[in-house]
């Protein structure tokens, strides 16, 4: 269980993400989310209380968000890890997380999550 909250921020030209799980292990981080002119692309940055930092990169097609990020593993290994955000209204979305270690030909998805706008 926790909470994400969303803002629009530099003048509408960038999201600020807010996310705090609870317990049993408390996890916490942000991330910002923009899209990048240059090269067509949406960027998100993810920091989070565990030291981790992670650059993901992909398109919003057909009302679906994916990003991923390529990264070599502890033991050298290349590995993607992919968001999915989909089934997106003004008051819902759905949104998966997987990893892949070859090369993107499948997929293992580790989390979903319904997210619900409160209020």
């Amino acid at each position: 269980m926790g909470t994400n909250t969303v803002d629009s921020i530099l003048d509408g030209n960038a999201l600020e993400e807010n996310f705090v799980e609870f317990p049993p292990d408390p996890f916490h981080g942000k991330s910002l989310t923009s899209f990048n002119y240059a090269t067509q692309k949406w960027e998100q940055t993810t920091v989070d209380n565990k030291g981790h930092h992670s650059f993901f990169v992909g398109e919003f097609k057909s009302n679906t968000m994916i990003l991923i990020r390529n990264f070599l593993n502890a033991k050298g290994e290349k590995r993607q890890q992919r968001m999915t955000f989909y089934n997106i209204t003004t008051s819902s979305l759905d949104w998966a997380f997987a990893t892949s270690s070859d090369e993107g030909k499948t997929w293992n998805t580790l989390y979903t999550v319904h997210y619900k706008r409160q209020g």
